[in-house]
């Protein structure tokens, strides 16, 4: 009589080399398991736990640099801010606290910036 297949399982055939059945059967060893199906079963379980595991870190560094780059723009728009304030703040003082200019520098101060534009 043969045997019944379990509906869960499905068969694989692998071809394996020399050098990858010898490792094989070193891991067979160290897992203590009782059939290569138990060490297949293993690998396919760390591998997968790993491509997770590394998704999921990557997602998080990528959420971090993006929360990192949003802070580093707001610290910059606060100084551009700051910047622009001081410089408002010392336009409004230089024009308050600077004596007005004679008119008759003035027109000596206009007629230099013609002749220096000229040349």
């Amino acid at each position: 009589m043969s045997k019944r297949k379990r509906p869960e399982s499905i068969r694989y055939s692998v071809r394996l080399s020399r050098i990858q059945a010898d490792r094989l059967a070193a891991l067979r060893e160290q897992l203590h398991a009782r059939s290569d199906n138990e060490v297949f079963d293993y690998l396919v379980t760390v591998g997968t736990n790993q491509r997770d595991d590394l998704e999921q870190l990557v997602y998080s560094l990528f959420g971090n640099l993006a929360d990192s780059l949003a802070q580093r723009f707001q610290n910059l728009e606060t100084v551009s801010q700051l910047h622009l304030a001081l410089t408002d703040a010392f336009i409004k003082y230089a024009l308050t606290a600077l004596p007005e200019v004679p008119p008759s520098l003035i027109t000596g101060a206009r007629a230099g910036q013609q002749e220096s534009m000229n040349k």
